[in-house]
């Protein structure tokens, strides 16, 4: 019956009760759906703006927003213990972390993006780009690469088994190749995983996953890490810029107190391939014939040459081939090289030389590009320019890869990994079969025969509710390991085959249907099998669903008893690699990891909230 008559509806204090309680309905319907709501939030943003929490994530409404997170992407997911330095290398910038990042780019980009000039610096920057072969380029978006190289991988070789024969990896660790072309002494290396990626990369457009490796920011982290503001690098050396972004790591020493900045980059820092050696040669023999002793014959031995004296040695101005060599020509460059001996060939400065021969003189790249450059020296790589005119013409594509791509992420590891799709379906399928099957027949013969030991079995399934699952999971797993049931579906099944609770829910549930509709059946010849089917299960759907509903959701988010019961990752639940996805992942993943499997119950309760809605409402009435 309502809790309020149409009399005292009508009547003020009536009305005022049931404005209270819509309003504490509303806002208990407030208190459920905001939580919800932002973890929908959490799980389309990501580490630049995953502490935001914001309702509406601010990207979807604002382009600059969606920059800043093409950036982190970009650039920021290459695994490195400082994850924005690869973005201040390449758009010399000087972030420090994510909690900043949108503070700190978001004046340069809106000001970048205004330039009039902006199309054409980044026109400039792409012709020289299409120059640049591979092994002068750094890959960027990481992230998204690493999802397709091991999509790829599954392709060609037919699975994780395939995968773990041919490459002797395990499928879960495959991982983008480390490269590191900014270390001084990184090499390629040769192993078959770096042979299938380099395989993997011709199906890639080189402008799209790749850019040409800059030192211009590295030089001008190298300075950071010594005097922190430009103020005290300026104070220190001599100089005069306005901003880091106005170093550059020049083609031959510079002058002044920031000559000896330069000289200490170059023999410390700087990868040997990108060192130019224009000593006298003189200089070179002598010190090789002091490191040989004097002796050609020993220098031919280790280098495998065949001089007759050191004065046939040629001075090498790159860096040589032999491990040997390599040794002895470090070796010259850190203990005897002077400063003019020594030169820099690097993309940023053979970009210098590009526009120099495009442009001629510098007053026409200056009317060119709105800049005040007095020499060619000072002209900076435009890959800002190219990223956001790139950028301009795709900010809809990349709202959406936004959107989707975490939800993308945590499906192909929970598809890829195992057969988690498959154990799940198993598990929660046989699960409600038995406990469908189970506790309506236990239920169903307590109230119907009604034995003399009804209530101690009644109570008995009420105590087994005062014990928490988790007391119950070592007698379960010492049984299961008793009984050779370990890492097997019977193990996963079987404790859950029964429920005390619902047992008792049920049995209240039977003894209130009428005696008569079983005298009748009885009369008609029925047996108990047929009035338990054809009378009793039909009158008792609404129930049923309720007790579908908990047993489809124990089993789907029960993740600890399969974790405990299944050492086998073959076999393992969603819901366990959903844990173990949580332990090795950033919060906005793990949003999304909770977003994708909170679905299935979801619908689970949309397809079935009458049957629900029914299963709880009239037991009350009855």
């Amino acid at each position: 019956m309502p809790i309020m008559n149409d009399v005292e509806r009508k009547s003020a204090i009536g009305r005022f009760a049931l404005v209270i309680i819509y309003i504490l309905v509303v806002f208990g319907s407030i208190t459920t759906l905001y939580p919800f709501a932002l973890m929908i939030a959490g799980s389309i943003s990501s580490g630049v703006d995953a502490e935001s929490y914001e309702l509406l994530p601010r990207y979807l409404r604002d382009d600059d927003m969606l920059l800043v997170k093409y950036a982190e992407t970009r650039y920021c997911e290459k695994v490195l213990r400082d994850p924005t330095r690869h973005l201040n290398r390449q758009w010399l910038t000087g972030v420090t972390s994510f909690a900043t990042m949108t503070e700190e780019l978001l004046p340069l980009l809106r000001r970048e993006r205004q330039d009039p000039t902006l199309a054409q610096r980044a026109g400039d920057w792409r012709q020289f780009s299409d120059t640049v072969p591979l092994t002068a380029r750094i890959r960027c978006l990481d992230g998204l690469m690493t999802q397709d190289f091991r999509v790829d991988l599954l392709r060609r070789f037919g699975g994780r088994d395939g995968i773990r024969q041919q490459l002797s990896i395990h499928y879960d660790a495959v991982m983008l190749p480390f490269e590191d072309p900014y270390r001084r002494g990184w090499v390629e290396p040769q192993t078959p995983l770096y042979r299938e990626y380099r395989e993997f990369l011709r199906n890639y457009d080189p402008d799209y996953w790749s850019v040409p490796v800059l030192f211009d920011g590295e030089f001008s982290l190298f300075l950071r890490s010594k005097h922190p503001t430009i103020a005290a690098v300026n104070n220190a050396l001599g100089t005069n810029y306005e901003s880091f972004a106005d170093i550059r790591l020049t083609a031959q020493p510079p002058v002044g107190r920031l000559r000896s900045e330069w000289l200490a980059f170059v023999r410390d820092r700087l990868p040997l391939r990108h060192i130019r050696l224009n000593c006298r040669p003189g200089d070179y023999r002598a010190f090789a014939a002091s490191r040989m002793g004097g002796g050609i014959d020993k220098y031919n031995s280790l280098i495998g040459t065949s001089y007759d004296d050191f004065d046939q040695i040629p001075v090498p101005r790159t860096v040589p081939t032999t491990a040997t060599a390599v040794g002895l020509w470090t070796q010259f460059l850190a203990k005897t090289t002077r400063a003019d001996d020594l030169g820099v060939e690097t993309n940023d400065t053979r970009f210098r030389q590009h526009v120099r021969a495009q442009y001629g003189r510098i007053e026409a790249l200056n009317d060119a590009w709105g800049t005040d450059y007095e020499t060619f020296a000072e002209v900076r790589p435009q890959q800002l320019a190219a990223d956001l005119t790139t950028f301009a013409g795709e900010t809809t594509r990349w709202r959406w890869h936004f959107i989707v791509n975490n939800y993308l992420v945590v499906w192909r590891y929970i598809a890829l990994n195992g057969r988690a799709l498959w154990n799940t379906l198993i598990l929660c399928f046989f699960t409600v079969l038995a406990q469908l099957t189970v506790n309506p027949m236990c239920a169903y013969a307590l109230s119907r025969f009604q034995p003399r030991y009804t209530y101690k079995v009644l109570m008995y399934l009420i105590a087994t509710m005062a014990f928490p699952s988790m007391v119950l999971m070592i007698p379960n797993f010492i049984l299961m390991k008793q009984l050779h049931m370990l890492n097997t579906y019977y193990a996963l099944i079987i404790p859950t085959m029964a429920s005390g609770y619902f047992i008792f829910l049920m049995k209240g549930f039977f003894d209130s249907l009428p005696p008569e509709l079983y005298e009748a059946a009885r009369i008609d010849g029925a047996s108990e099998f047929d009035m338990f089917v054809r009378i009793t299960l039909p009158l008792v759907k609404p129930i049923m669903a309720v007790q579908a509903l908990g047993a489809f959701t124990a089993a789907y988010g029960g993740f600890m008893w399969a974790f405990i019961i299944c050492q086998d990752p073959k076999m393992w639940t969603i819901m366990v690699y959903v844990y173990q996805f949580q332990q090795q992942e950033p919060y906005h993943l793990v949003m999304a990891a909770l977003a994708v499997s909170s679905i299935p119950l979801l619908l689970m309760f949309i397809f079935c909230q009458r049957l629900i809605m029914r299963g709880i409402v009239i037991p009350v009435m009855k």
